[in-house]
């Protein structure tokens, strides 16, 4: 864990605002000076990752102020910033392992329709091939 300052949070928070225009911020609404804060911070999770950016199981953040600035995902991406229990984030597991493989089954049936596609303009390109030259032997005769 790495300690920051008041001035420091409230840097982040300046960079984070100003570099996607729009404060994204979740969390508790007010902070209470006396306690802990953990800030998750300007993360991203792409394509068919999972992030967890937070305790499963016991809650050991209930003490603390937490801020959630600036994360993003894309994709089939998933990211979970606040305590969870460890039967949700098996079930986010299993589903982005279900969404994984569906997507790559999409992929193969893709790549076998292009194929299948291939060998059949290959085959009438060979047909229009082989009737030109029956067709030049015929006037030849």
């Amino acid at each position: 864990m790495i300690a920051v300052t008041k001035v420091e949070v409230a840097d982040l928070y300046d960079q984070v605002t100003s570099s996607t225009g729009v404060p994204q911020i979740a969390g508790t609404a007010k902070s209470d000076p006396g306690r802990a804060e953990r800030i998750i911070l300007a993360n991203s999770a792409k394509e068919n990752s999972m992030m967890i950016n937070a305790p499963l199981g016991e809650d050991m953040w209930k003490s603390m102020n937490v801020r959630i600035i600036g994360n993003e995902t894309t994709g089939n991406a998933r990211m979970v910033n606040f305590p969870t229990t460890i039967e949700n984030a098996e079930k986010l597991f299993a589903d982005q392992a279900k969404s994984s493989a569906d997507q790559r089954a999409a992929r193969v049936t893709e790549l076998e329709f292009e194929e299948r596609k291939q060998v059949r303009e290959f085959e009438e390109a060979k047909n229009i091939r082989e009737f030109e030259k029956w067709k030049a032997s015929r006037a030849n005769q």
